[in-house]
């Protein structure tokens, strides 16, 4: 009960935070004179807002975007070399407005976009890397399949998602046709509302101005199985959201089919997507700025990571900003995890494991490879250095797979670990087994 105490007190905190956040964005609407309120984004801490109008972008001390037809409000870090900063001349005429503006508020810097109807929702820049086909561009942007990009480089770009006001912690809301959801509705689900290719050096340009405007951190998020671009972004989304995480965030969407009978074609694409994504990380770890670096790997996506990790510790890599790994769920071979671990365990500095005795997906994964899975918790994964946590008890999920991002106690639990703290955790118990510990969340 005191417990519960404590985290009701720290979700008031945080509703409190976010109420005076909105006031003051709110507040400052009196600096822009005649400008309308209907815009509303934030930007990112230790940014800046300007008005570009031509090439050349004035600085403007408030917090409000929005597009004009003569110019428009945005972040200063989204600016491209080629556009000079000023301060705004009192004599400059003022901008005019399309008649409907999304009302959204930024939680990383995003990007105001026209909308059909306002919405009560806030926006977050999500940064991506992909090896997926490109299947053309659609109403937001460019658009991914699920196959390889037939010369096998990486896309780098990022996509403005919106979550709603009302969002729920774990949760990814999307239209559900039993409640005769047939389109998508910013008020209600995640959305993703804009999309866009940047080049490569940009693109870490970006990140490293993201992560140094903000405390130095990146967080990378590497999907599973049966996960197409669109929901790798979402869920990098909510998972941002959920974290609070205030620097940059990268979702690395391999070419999974996103199709529920395509397993052994995404086996083989994590596979053909290793030497890839060790390029992009080994890339990312030494670009200026970043300090710490968060890797979340979820399901078949853990094979990426693994394999990648092993590589990089045979050739002697330690990537000292690697603050934590965190294996959720991983379908990977119990055996092999064990071997590829004695590789990588001096890479990174926290790495955690969270299994669950109930993931139906895993289970089935067993019975087809014939071999435990490193994220089943029948019995659990012991190693020296690595968190071994079992999940089961708060796992409430339908098919046991998707805890990690789902279930409010777990995100909580990814949070601290990710603030470097050590386990006792909230809810953790201590679990001894022979002469080896591990964690286990009580009900």
């Amino acid at each position: 009960m005191y417990m519960r105490s404590i985290l009701f007190s720290s979700l008031i905190a945080l509703s409190v935070f976010a109420a005076a956040r909105l006031a003051q964005a709110g507040s400052t609407a009196s600096h822009l004179g005649a400008l309308p309120t209907p815009a509303a984004l934030l930007c990112a801490p230790n940014d800046r807002l300007v008005w570009v109008f031509g090439t050349t972008a004035y600085v403007q001390n408030d917090v409000r975007f929005a597009s004009t037809p003569t110019g428009h409000f945005g972040c200063r870090s989204q600016l491209t070399a080629q556009i000079a900063v000023s301060p705004l001349d009192p004599a400059t005429p003022a901008p005019t407005f399309p008649p409907e503006i999304i009302s959204v508020t930024s939680a990383g810097g995003g990007v105001g976009v026209p909308a059909s109807r306002k919405c009560d929702c806030a926006a977050v820049t999500i940064y991506y890397v992909t090896d997926r086909n490109a299947t053309g561009d659609g109403p937001r942007g460019p658009d991914y399949g699920g196959d390889r990009k037939p010369d096998g480089s990486l896309t780098y770009g990022s996509s403005t998602v919106t979550i709603p006001r009302d969002h729920r912690m774990g949760q990814l809301e999307r239209p559900e046709w039993f409640l005769l959801e047939f389109n998508e509705d910013p008020n209600k689900h995640v959305v993703i509302r804009a999309t866009k290719e940047v080049p490569r050096q940009r693109f870490f340009d970006r990140v490293s101005g993201d992560a140094s405007d903000t405390n130095g951190e990146a967080l990378v998020f590497v999907h599973g199985y049966n996960v197409g671009f669109d929901e790798s972004v979402m869920r990098t989304a909510q998972l941002k959201y959920d974290l609070g995480f205030s620097g940059p965030a990268i979702t690395y969407s391999w070419p999974a089919a996103g199709k529920t009978i395509m397993y052994p074609h995404d086996e083989n694409d994590a596979i053909w997507t290793t030497a890839h994504f060790e390029a992009f990380f080994a890339q990312l770890a030494a670009t200026t700025g970043i300090t710490k670096i968060h890797l979340i790997a979820h399901s078949m996506g853990n094979r990426v990571v693994t394999d990648a990790l092993a590589d990089e510790g045979l050739r002697g890599h330690h990537y000292p900003n690697l603050a934590d790994v965190i294996f959720a769920a991983a379908d990977v071979d119990q055996g092999v995890f064990v071997s590829q671990y004695a590789r990588f365990r001096g890479i990174g500095q926290t790495k955690v494991l969270y299994a669950s005795a109930s993931d139906k997906a895993l289970q089935l994964s067993e019975g087809l490879h014939g071999g435990r899975r490193a994220g089943d918790a029948n019995p659990i994964l012991l190693l020296s250095g690595l968190q071994s946590i079992d999940a089961t008890a708060v796992d409430t999920s339908f098919d046991g797979h998707g805890y990690f991002a789902s279930n409010a106690t777990i995100v909580s639990d990814i949070f601290w670990v990710m603030h470097g703290k050590a386990p006792p955790r909230f809810r953790l118990r201590d679990v001894e087994s022979g002469t080896q510990e591990f964690w286990r969340f009580a009900p």
